[in-house]
C-alpha cells in the first residue's frame, strides 16, 4: 500500500479517486447539455461516495478485528488511513450478486 498523505491534500486525493472511477471517454464529458453534464458529474460523485463508504466500513471492521485480537493501533496510524484506496476494487469484470445473502450489521464505531 502506498500512502499519499504527505504528497497531496484531501481534495487532491478525492480528485484522483474520482478520476480513477471515471470510465468511458477518458472522463471527458462530451454532452453539450448542461443538465446532462450535471447528471454525469453527480453520478460520478455518488459512485465515489458509495465506494468511500464501502472502504470505510471494511477498514473499520479490519481495525476492530485487529484490536479485538489485542493489537494496539495508535491514532497516528489511523490518521494516515485513506478511504480512497483502489487496489482491492474491481472496476471492470464479472460481479456475482447473491440476493439471498444476509447482510451483516455495519460497524460504525472503532473499538478502543
Amino acid at each position: 500500500m502506498v500512502f499519499y498523505v504527505l504528497a497531496t491534500c484531501k481534495s487532491e486525493e478525492f480528485n484522483q479517486f474520482i478520476g480513477w472511477i471515471r470510465f468511458g471517454g477518458g472522463g471527458v464529458v462530451s454532452d453539450n447539455m448542461r443538465s446532462n453534464q450535471h447528471k454525469i458529474i453527480r453520478f460520478n460523485h455518488l459512485l465515489a461516495n458509495m465506494l468511500i463508504f464501502h472502504n470505510v466500513v471494511y477498514q473499520t471492521k479490519a481495525v476492530n478485528k485487529l484490536r479485538g485480537q489485542g493489537m494496539a493501533i495508535p491514532d497516528e496510524i489511523l490518521a494516515g488511513i485513506s478511504p480512497y484506496w483502489t487496489e482491492h476494487l474491481n472496476r471492470f469484470g464479472t460481479f456475482q450478486l447473491d440476493m439471498q445473502k444476509i447482510v451483516e450489521e455495519i460497524e460504525y464505531d472503532l473499538v478502543n
